[in-house]
């Protein structure tokens, strides 16, 4: 990065106007008390997308409490004093009511996802985040807490920083099914069972044993009218990906010559595989084994399906912690629901025979989400130190995504926490403390899971850490700079593919073997500039940080 030099840096470090932390010099503590600091606090407005990862920021009975312990040991340990003002939003209002406000100075700081319609394409497009390039070299406890290659995700090719991102865990998806309507239809998840079983069970292994599977359960159980639930891309990222050799959707596919050398970068809907994804899909939807209004359902009415025990596998949201959540929601519908946690899925070579081990779930980008910085703020070197003070030390990482630990968490060894005695029941029903003030996730800095798993439930989450997964080559490369000729171009060329292609296969309207080789020749073309353009920025990435 850039180096800075302030003639004033000495100065301010003194006045404990910053914490920075290039000169090692120790920050010289506060003078004055908390109550009295606090009153003039520097109020830093930030905007929050609520929704993430692993859940949503719901302010929790003690939010005010936390929020003044976290300010006052931030102040206590480095002089500065901040009052946070944090709008939590959700997805859809999140839009709505910080891009009301994004191109003037009434913020100083937003958090929310990367990617697709994220934050780095907004905020790029409309120029309104701080170049952070010189500033963070001050603050080399963030530097030290998120890994480069997670820097790159909000960092440019000419070396502007737009942003903070998160570093959260890559490898979280599973398959969420029924294991007592798995027996019932002769499979098992287990190949051990299998072989004990005499016969009896069949190990569910590929992707054709898992559509068999799921003509069986529908079949033979009455209340299992649409085996799978799920959205198209969640289906795509944790059942077909592996077998059909890539994912699709928001992916991308590096197409090779003969001598190894780079030919192109497509997207995912163009990459070799995906009209078996959509073959699968076509057939599960016209079969009736996938639910009809796969496009439109909501995630509550695909629980309340699950519940009633409508469908076997369940494939929404599927980081493993929301499966175990809606295993546990059925259980308190059905207490005589059992549940596991599918595996990759293999691919059948041409007799119909499994290809040991190319079954993937697709990695989750660790950097999911960004923070960025109005450029218009006055406050970006607090905002700054406030990260740097946050990666200083687990113990204030943990005050700020679990709050005061012996009054609202204790450890419980072996990377997890838990509530206080005496409280655990009133804190599962009415939790004390979001831990939006953390504002990013960094599972790679600090890590704990809420000790109320079961071996079980334990023994899901060790499988999905331990499956094998398939990474998105662009992963953490920020693309920016498209022409607005090229990106109405790719916009129209997607629209058009997506309309007459995916979502017929979808809704089982036509067949993607009629027409995936129209229509992805016709995307091919149309989107011919935008392909060119993605490929020049992949290979100057590649260049330049290999």
């Amino acid at each position: 990065m850039k180096k800075l030099l302030c003639a004033a840096l000495a100065a301010c470090m003194l006045l404990g106007l910053c914490a920075c932390r290039d000169s090692g010099t120790p920050t010289p503590k506060p003078s004055g008390s908390w109550e009295e600091a606090k009153k003039n606090a520097a109020e830093i407005t930030v905007y929050v997308d609520a929704s993430n990862i692993y859940g949503s920021y719901i302010k929790g009975s003690d939010e005010a409490y936390v929020k003044d312990a976290i300010e006052k040991k931030f102040y206590e340990d480095t002089g500065n004093a901040v009052n946070f003002q944090v709008n939590y939003e959700s997805h859809a209002t999140f839009s709505t009511k910080f891009g009301g406000v994004m191109t003037t100075g009434k913020w100083d700081m937003a958090v929310s996802y990367l990617g697709q319609a994220g934050l780095d394409e907004i905020v790029l497009k409309q120029d309104v985040s701080m170049d952070l390039a010189d500033l963070l070299d001050n603050y080399e406890h963030i530097g030290e807490a998120i890994a480069p290659e997670v820097m790159n995700a909000t960092t440019t090719l000419t070396g502007e920083v737009v942003g903070i991102p998160s570093s959260v865990k890559s490898k979280t998806k599973g398959i969420l099914i029924r294991k007592d309507y798995m027996t019932k239809a002769g499979y098992t998840e287990d190949k051990a069972e299998a072989a004990a079983s005499g016969g009896k069970l069949k190990f569910c292994q590929t992707i054709d044993d898992f559509t068999d599977m799921m003509r069986k359960m529908k079949a033979e159980i009455p209340a299992c009218t649409m085996p799978l639930i799920g959205n198209s891309y969640d289906i795509e990222f944790a059942i077909t990906a592996g077998a059909c050799g890539t994912p699709g959707y928001q992916y991308k596919s590096v197409i090779y010559n003969d001598d190894g050398s780079i030919d192109k970068v497509v997207p995912g809907w163009l990459s070799e595989g995906y009209d078996k994804v959509l073959g699968y899909e076509y057939l599960w939807q016209k079969e009736g084994l996938w639910e009809a209004d796969n496009q439109v359902k909501t995630k509550e009415q695909r629980i309340t399906d699950y519940s009633n025990g409508k469908g076997a596998i369940y494939c929404v949201d599927t980081n493993i912690l929301e499966l175990i959540d809606v295993a546990r929601q059925v259980k308190a519908v059905d207490k005589n629901a059992e549940f596991t946690i599918l595996g990759p899925l293999d691919a059948v070579d041409a007799q119909g025979k499994a290809i040991e081990n190319s079954g993937a779930f697709v990695e989750v980008s660790k950097a999911t989400d960004c923070m960025i910085i109005n450029k218009r703020s006055e406050k970006a070197e607090l905002i700054l130190a406030y990260f740097d003070w946050l990666y200083s030390d687990v113990e204030n990482y943990e005050l700020c995504s679990y709050g005061i630990e012996g009054e609202h968490w204790v450890d419980a060894g072996e990377g997890y926490y838990s509530f206080p005695a005496g409280k655990e029941d009133r804190y599962l029903t009415n939790p004390p403390y979001s831990g939006v003030f953390k504002f990013l996730y960094n599972d790679d800095f600090a890590y704990r899971l809420f000790n109320n798993y079961t071996e079980e439930e334990r023994g899901w989450i060790e499988k999905v850490e331990n499956a094998k997964t398939i990474s998105n080559p662009t992963d953490c490369m920020l693309f920016y700079n498209m022409t607005a000729a090229v990106a109405n171009g790719y916009q129209t060329a997607e629209n058009n593919f997506y309309l007459n292609c995916p979502t017929k296969a979808w809704n089982a309207s036509a067949d993607p073997a009629v027409t995936y080789p129209e229509y992805s020749a016709m995307y091919f073309t149309q989107a011919a500039e935008y392909i060119e353009w993605l490929t020049q920025q992949y290979k100057l990435y590649i260049a330049q940080r290999g």
